[in-house]
């Protein structure tokens, strides 16, 4: 079996990669399909663009730059405002509700704010004024980065598989969240290195829980 080209599809937009044309051939057989955009164009939200070294590309760029300029905070009055331990009303409910989904899409490219959207989620079911203030606090997070968040470069082989995970505790301290980030990298004496360390750290971190039981 030998990979072709893959094909992502969100909605009526579709967007597709192949070494050959036949793969559009046979996307544009079944679908019908209009103008073909490459190398600078907008997907689902996010701005795809490719940087060429003479007529050879050597990176891809992904950026929410305009997205981003079009959300907007949700107003708050100034007297609950000043009252930040208010359970919020059906308009700030409202309101929190889109502008949060309008900053959890944001996290197709900045991955940074993803514990914050996450975060920002869970207070939906009991909802104060403050939490409205730190929603607008991380729009205004969101809308300050400019240029490319992501680059993806040309990797030669061989190829090796690097993870890196982490974990914090919320602010209040009641639970404990944990992520795992997974790359694709070339298999250096560095990269190499890296996963043996990261491997007998963890195994020192198993065997002295495991010994405290």
């Amino acid at each position: 079996t030998e990979l072709v080209g893959w094909v992502s599809i969100h909605v009526d937009d579709t967007l597709f990669s192949s070494g050959s044309l036949m793969l559009e051939g046979e996307i544009r057989k079944h679908v019908k399909c209009g103008e073909l955009e490459s190398d600078a164009f907008i997907f689902a939200g996010v701005e795809y663009w490719t940087v060429f070294d003479g007529e050879t590309p050597i990176e891809i760029h992904e950026s929410q730059e305009e997205y981003t300029s079009f959300l907007e905070e949700m107003p708050i009055e100034d007297a609950r405002r000043r009252q930040p331990e208010l359970m919020a009303n059906d308009t700030e409910k409202s309101g929190y509700r889109g502008v949060l989904g309008g900053n959890i899409w944001t996290t197709n490219t900045r991955w940074d704010l993803a514990h914050e959207c996450s975060f920002a989620a869970s207070k939906v079911n009991e909802l104060r004024v403050g939490d409205c203030i730190a929603l607008n606090k991380l729009v205004r997070k969101a809308k300050s980065m400019s240029g490319a968040p992501i680059i993806h470069r040309r990797i030669p082989g061989p190829w090796a598989v690097v993870s890196f995970g982490d974990s914090n505790q919320d602010p209040a301290a009641k639970r404990t969240y944990q992520g795992t980030v997974v790359f694709i990298a070339q298999a250096t004496k560095d990269v190499e290195d890296f996963e043996r360390r990261e491997f007998v750290a963890n195994l020192a971190l198993f065997s002295s829980r495991k010994s405290t039981k």
